[in-house]
């Protein structure tokens, strides 16, 4: 959450990078924060990015 509050977004490459967790398990972290309400899905395909649901 460190990260998403300096940069104001977070992707699927960025928790990838900071968990060290394949990809794959990077979008199923992303798309449960997202059914907990904590953040919100923008854009689409490559583009796609989370942002805090505030």
């Amino acid at each position: 959450m460190d990260f998403m509050m300096t940069m104001g977004r977070v992707t699927s490459n960025d928790v990838v990078d900071i968990l060290n967790v394949k990809e794959r398990m990077a979008q199923n972290y992303l798309v449960e924060l997202v059914s907990l309400k904590l953040l919100k899905k923008a854009g689409k395909g490559a583009a796609t990015c989370y942002v805090l649901n505030i």
